[in-house]
């Protein structure tokens, strides 16, 4: 009985090997049968439009104490194209009237577009690698919210 089930079972291996083999194979004449792209041919027409801030890493922080700012401010980034990788409250001791984006990582031409996307307008540099961001935006109470589009 043990050994009619080990016949089986390299019997199933077998087939699951030659199986894959047989794929690899097709698959290998079916990339080959393409044909060659020449050096003066136009590449291939994308359907994706490059992303406009393609590194930029954002995190906004409500420091206002009025609720939803933070989300608020995280939708309009998104939608212009922004990766916000963090929104929520500032710590309690950050509350502030005033709004600031702050540059992270050095890309201030980016941190000021975060800025004009918001209508904030002041933009510093204060790097800070442990954050792991590029941009930080501090909502606070003087933020214009949906006027700044």
């Amino acid at each position: 009985m043990g050994r009619r089930v080990e016949a089986i079972l390299l019997a199933v291996a077998l087939a699951a090997v030659a199986l894959f083999a047989g794929s690899f194979l097709v698959g290998l004449l079916q990339s080959g049968s393409a044909e060659p792209r020449h050096a003066a041919d136009p590449p291939p027409a994308t359907t994706s439009l490059p992303d406009p801030h393609p590194a930029l890493r954002v995190e906004v922080l409500n420091a206002s104490g009025i609720a939803g700012l933070a989300r608020r401010a995280t939708e309009s980034l998104r939608a212009g194209g922004f990766d916000v990788v963090f929104y929520g409250n500032a710590p309690r001791d950050a509350s502030s009237d005033s709004s600031a984006v702050l540059d992270r990582s050095g890309d201030v031409a980016g941190a000021r577009e975060v800025g004009r996307l918001l209508g904030i307008r002041p933009v510093r540099t204060e790097r800070d690698t442990t954050r792991l961001v590029d941009v930080t935006v501090i909502i606070g109470r003087d933020w214009p919210g949906d006027a700044a589009r």
